[in-house]
């Protein structure tokens, strides 16, 4: 589990899941033996998954919404091992260098940090929703670079839908 997520509540939910799973799709061979351990599962119930280009989204790319300049865009679920503080922390400093610089934090959850002082910062923006398809695209399209401060992570949906806009 990634930092924040390993409660006493999401160990429980978890146990009982597994418990219930016929088979169990991962997204790397890498941790297969650690996982099977871990779950004391067998790996024949594995099934792999390779995270590929999630060019899909690229459909409702609109030709109309251009990359702005010097937009950065953080996107995904927050949490705690997202590094979103540390990201907050380095556009104050990225702000003296480069004033005209953005920061766009798109994604539902919890902070785990005191947001509020970074709200009042009129170069960080928070979208702190659920963040739709076609919205998505969007920010994607308009952000010149994504970035993902992730202090610890097994793979990224992120990552993928950034490469599907050469990003």
């Amino acid at each position: 589990p990634h930092a924040g997520w390993n409660t006493i509540g999401n160990r429980i939910k978890r146990y009982m899941a597994f418990k219930r799973a016929d088979k169990y799709i991962i997204f790397n061979e890498a941790q297969a033996e650690s996982f099977c351990n871990l779950y004391k599962i067998k790996r024949e119930r594995l099934y792999f998954n390779k995270l590929s280009i999630y060019d899909v989204n690229r459909i409702l790319l609109k030709q109309d919404v251009l990359p702005v300049k010097n937009e950065v865009l953080f996107f995904g679920n927050i949490g705690k091992y997202k590094g979103i503080n540390y990201l907050c922390e380095a556009m104050t400093r990225v702000h003296e260098l480069l004033p005209e610089a953005h920061l766009t934090v798109a994604g539902a959850g919890t902070y785990p940090f005191d947001q509020p002082e970074y709200e009042a910062l009129p170069y960080i923006s928070f979208i702190n929703r659920f963040i739709e398809n076609d919205e998505m695209v969007e920010l994607y399209s308009r952000s010149q670079i994504v970035v993902c401060p992730y202090i610890e992570a097994t793979q990224s949906g992120v990552i993928m839908s950034a490469y599907a806009f050469n990003k």
